[in-house]
């Protein structure tokens, strides 16, 4: 890693990208650092991150890859260690490697956990101050869809990330041409939108990635509908509904992205319907057509059917 992330100034993640987001700020010399989208550590979480090793996993193997390259970045004040090997430890040090390994982790959730809800605030702030969306959006517009309660500012869609006691953790904004990006340090992992009605613990719950996907779903069925946002929260949020509601009829509606190698739609919506014992539907496109999802899978029937 350059210099230039050492200055102890907001800047670039070297991991994520971004313009301000990561900052160097070698607290007490321990190498410690901050990141309002990848978390915070110490100067070991920040060498495995460099490594691409895992410090819960991988602790001797970061200790022999920093080697003789410890020291104060600010002071410049070096040192060296000798390393020994896993076997070799006695029980002392490895019940101090384990104390430290979950020190770090608690105080890596402790601060994504302010993160987190410093963009609670921030998100409740711009939902409250934001208007409901226009149903002419060109986004709306293009994918056919009504805006089902959620809201627009400075141009953009605005779709709140919740959980199931209706908090608004963070934000996903959609401009004109379907872009997407979420509020930065928001939090997503097992939260959603729900398009519809209240679920009822005995009728249907569908679970779809996209806001447009989702509004096609509950416009065609009546059902409420959950936005996961993306393929890879599918399958936490269809744990916690399930959780939540043991004999509701749960439908996966994954996408099915069979132009993308691996179609991580399918599989990862196959994933979430194994692990949380709900139903998986999957659109069928012929030969010759394209689209993914459910929206394109129903765009494509309008133009047949006015054809």
């Amino acid at each position: 890693m350059g210099p230039e992330f050492l200055t102890g100034k907001h800047g670039p993640c070297p991991f994520c990208g971004g313009r301000d987001r990561f900052r160097f700020d070698d607290q007490d010399g321990d190498g410690t650092f901050i990141c309002n989208q990848c978390g915070a550590g110490d100067g070991f979480t920040l060498a495995g991150k460099l490594l691409g090793l895992d410090p819960r996993q991988d602790f001797p193997r970061i200790l022999g890859a920093v080697g003789d390259a410890v020291g104060n970045w600010k002071s410049g004040q070096a040192s060296t260690w000798c390393l020994k090997s896993r076997d070799t430890l006695s029980q002392p040090e490895r019940d101090f490697l384990r104390r430290r390994i979950e020190a770090d982790k608690a105080a890596r959730q402790e601060e994504e956990a302010r993160l987190h809800e410093e963009a609670a605030l921030r998100a409740t702030g711009i939902w409250q101050e934001a208007i409901p969306a226009d149903p002419r959006h060109p986004y709306l517009i293009r994918k056919y869809v009504q805006p089902h309660g959620i809201q627009q500012s400075r141009g953009a869609l605005v779709v709140p990330v919740c959980d199931f006691e209706g908090r608004i953790w963070s934000l996903q904004f959609i401009t004109p041409d379907g872009s997407k990006r979420f509020l930065s340090g928001g939090r997503k992992r097992g939260l959603f939108y729900r398009i519809g009605p209240d679920i009822n613990p005995a009728g249907t719950l569908l679970l779809a990635e996209g806001f447009a996907t989702a509004a096609t779903l509950h416009e065609e069925t009546g059902f409420p509908v959950l936005v996961a946002f993306d393929a890879g929260n599918l399958q936490p949020v269809a744990m916690e509904a399930r959780r939540r509601y043991q004999q509701i009829n749960l439908v996966v509606c994954c996408d099915n992205d069979r132009f993308t190698p691996g179609n991580p739609g399918l599989s990862k919506g196959r994933a979430a319907a194994l692990a949380s014992g709900a139903r998986l539907l999957v659109p069928e496109f012929s030969d010759g057509e394209s689209g993914s999802d459910f929206n394109d899978f129903m765009a494509l029937r309008r133009e047949v059917g006015h054809g």
